[in-house]
């Protein structure tokens, strides 16, 4: 009884395997069809762009943040500690971020 137990499990193994193997198969079809499809890549490049465009900006962003704090030392410096005029900073720093959008 053993024996014909142990046979039925390794047919049922067999099973298995050989629809594992159809589902790779199939598998790898569907990943060459999506790997030609020019929609995918289209869309793999605009991802890429955006991509460099989101880096672009962060750099940007962190240069601006790193104006105003520099600024902001200048005119702390300058004033012994007190902003006599808050505005100001914020003014010069908007006039450079739109500036350096302008050339980006």
């Amino acid at each position: 009884m053993g024996h014909m137990n142990q046979s039925a499990h390794l047919y049922r193994l067999q099973q298995i395997d050989s629809q594992l193997d159809q589902i790779h198969t199939r598998l790898k079809q569907i990943e060459k069809t999506l790997s030609e499809d020019s929609r995918i890549l289209d869309a793999r490049k605009r991802l890429d762009e955006c991509h460099r465009q989101l880096e672009k900006s962060r750099f940007r962003l962190h240069n601006a943040e790193e104006l105003v704090r520099h600024l902001a030392r200048g005119a702390l410096d300058q004033t012994g500690g007190a902003l006599a005029h808050p505005g100001v900073i914020e003014r010069h720093v908007v006039g450079h971020v739109v500036q350096d959008q302008a050339q980006a």
